[in-house]
């Protein structure tokens, strides 16, 4: 019994060896309909992690603004950052969530992260401004 030779199939076979690992997942993604949207869950994931890292890069100057203060503007700041921290901890965990979902949650997942985000930004804006109105610039 032999092999049966079809030019196609090899050809497709090759091409799909040579596909760098990285891209794989898409390249079945566009050649199966339907099936969960890569690119829209990487963009989602790579602009939230981008608005976490400018978030967390200011709660890191309201910090050492903190720190250069008084005793009570420190004690009254602190576990407000602190409150920001944990929801910048609930975020990266529901992006985690959101690079994993299958199709069925995604809009949930996506709903969820946004919504973490929001309460994180409005969070991080009351504690600037608390920051601002404690220590002088």
């Amino acid at each position: 019994m032999g092999y049966c030779y079809v030019p196609q199939a090899l050809a497709a076979t090759r091409a799909f060896l040579d596909t760098p690992r990285e891209h794989l997942a898409c390249a079945v993604h566009r050649t199966i309909p339907k099936t969960t949207p890569c690119a829209p869950k990487v963009e989602l994931v790579e602009k939230m992690q981008g608005q976490l890292a400018e978030i967390n890069q200011d709660l890191a100057h309201l910090s050492a603004r903190v720190e250069k203060s008084n005793d009570t503007a420190k004690a009254e700041a602190k576990p407000k950052l602190q409150a920001i921290r944990d929801q910048a901890a609930k975020l990266i965990h529901q992006l985690d969530e959101a690079k994993n979902a299958a199709e069925s949650t995604w809009d949930d997942v996506k709903a969820g992260a946004k919504r973490f985000y929001d309460d994180l930004k409005g969070g991080s804006q009351q504690a600037r401004q608390c920051v601002s109105d404690r220590i002088a610039l």
